[in-house]
């Protein structure tokens, strides 16, 4: 399991490949790093790219505790980012959507494509494979 997090400052970009199983504690765990490290900054839009994930033993309540760790970085420090899921399965899709349910009121705006390529256009970004 882990979670590769490349940082593109010039473009404000994440990208977070999820390769393997992962756990709701890995996952704390790597974003807790991510948003500490020196690279990254508040309003870094992100793409996860969850294609190659095993997402089935991510909870509701770690999905609930990811939202609350993003939050206690990006609120108050940034006006708006996206989070943007590259996910070609239904239980990818659908862990979305539950994670978006807890982010109502929050300047984290959530979308989902099948391809790397949509996602990077999503961002004004041509030409990523």
């Amino acid at each position: 399991m882990s979670i590769l997090h490349a940082v593109n400052q010039e473009l404000k970009i994440v990208l977070s490949t999820w390769i393997g199983a992962v756990s709701d504690l890995y996952i704390l765990q790597s974003y807790k790093r991510l948003y500490e490290s020196e690279f990254w900054k508040p309003g870094f839009n992100e793409i996860i790219d969850l294609r190659k994930a095993g997402l089935g033993a991510i909870t509701d309540e770690g999905l609930l505790n990811l939202n609350s760790l993003v939050r206690s970085y990006t609120d108050g420090k940034c006006d708006s980012f996206d989070s943007v899921l590259v996910a070609t399965d239904e239980l990818a899709s659908d862990l979305a959507l539950t994670y978006e349910a807890f982010n109502e009121d929050a300047p984290e705006k959530i979308m989902v494509f099948k391809s790397l390529g949509e996602a990077f256009e999503w961002f004004g970004v041509d030409g990523y494979q």
